[in-house]
């Protein structure tokens, strides 16, 4: 017992050492102060009093032990807190090159996609710009083929001057205004046809000018993306975290979805930070148990006998036998 509470000190002491060094790490990674580790360095304080506790609770009477058993409770799941921290940041320090290639590849991916939204917007509005063309084209179409309706002359009427004996024609007023109404309608038409030219003038230069800009060259981000994706490959296969949640889920490396070893990651986090918050504990109050004598429990020689009395050959009676004397008889059964 003695090697085990030397052990179990040694253990808890390499938990408390790990749950500083993260909270140092935690604080000052990216340049913060050594005083936001504080949080992290108390639940290491705490976790101190895990062992000592734990080894002093069998001794303890029925109200200390139940303190005692109480600050263990307590204790548990600050230092499962501390713990999950703590792996997730050494976690994260194994992955780190796989991290740095991932956000190196969103980077890539952001700037193809970019370029894919340019050339989607580009073609868009070549569309559109094609679609007005040919509606300016049917329009100045339908208005060349419209037929100005003019109005007939009405007949020419001759009226005579009473005074003066004169002839003049009479509607020469209602012959103007038809001749000025036609005149009108005919200026109209070309203004519509001169200005549906225009309009198809204008859409085919805009048409033109768009055309004529160069189009986004997506060749260099392709390629750049296609040598990113293969670092990333390369990154997740020397990485022993990515290969061993390749393997949990039964896909290839290649195939590993971030969410996945997310989860994987996760578990395994959560995983060993219980197992820690709950080792030396359990270590403590073992080492701390009393130990036996030596000599079979009550209870191992109740099953002992319960299984002796089981057998058959031992449930197996021997013939009665019969001894005389001159004064009694005596029955010997044998079992």
């Amino acid at each position: 017992m003695n090697l085990l509470k030397t052990t179990t000190f040694v253990v808890e002491g390499a938990v408390i050492s790990t749950c500083a060094l993260a909270a140092v790490q935690i604080a000052t990674v990216h340049g913060g102060d050594i005083t936001a580790c504080l949080p992290i360095a108390t639940i290491a304080a705490i976790e101190s009093l895990r062992v000592p506790v734990a080894m002093q609770l069998p001794k303890l009477k029925p109200f200390g032990a139940l303190l005692g058993g109480l600050l263990l409770v307590g204790i548990t799941p600050i230092t499962f807190e501390g713990m999950s921290l703590a792996f997730e940041q050494f976690m994260h320090q194994r992955v780190f090159a796989v991290v740095k290639a991932e956000e190196r590849l969103d980077e890539v991916a952001r700037a193809l996609n970019d370029l894919k939204a340019h050339a989607q917007e580009r073609s868009d509005e070549l569309i559109v710009l094609s679609q007005q063309v040919t509606d300016a084209e049917k329009h100045r179409t339908d208005i060349g083929n419209q037929t100005v309706t003019l109005q007939a002359l009405p007949r020419s009427q001759t009226c005579r001057n009473g005074r003066t004996g004169a002839t003049y024609e009479c509607n020469r007023g209602a012959t103007n205004a038809v001749v000025a109404a036609n005149a009108q309608a005919q200026s109209a038409h070309a203004r519509d046809l001169e200005g549906a030219e225009k309009s198809v003038q204008e859409t085919r230069r805009t048409l033109a000018e768009a055309q004529a800009k160069p189009r986004p060259d997506m060749r260099a981000a392709e390629a750049d993306f296609a040598d990113v994706s293969r670092k990333l490959g390369a990154e997740k296969a020397d990485s022993v975290m990515h290969r061993a949640a390749a393997a949990w889920f039964g896909v290839g490396i290649d195939d590993l979805s971030r969410q996945q070893f997310e989860t994987f990651k996760k578990w395994a986090m959560y995983g060993l930070a219980g197992a820690t918050a709950t080792v030396t504990m359990l270590a403590g109050f073992i080492s701390a148990a009393p130990q036996r004598d030596g000599t079979p429990s009550k209870i191992a020689k109740m099953f002992r006998a319960v299984m002796a009395a089981r057998r058959k050959k031992l449930r197996q009676l021997v013939p009665t036998v019969k001894v005389e004397y001159r004064d009694r008889e005596t029955f010997v059964h044998v079992p």
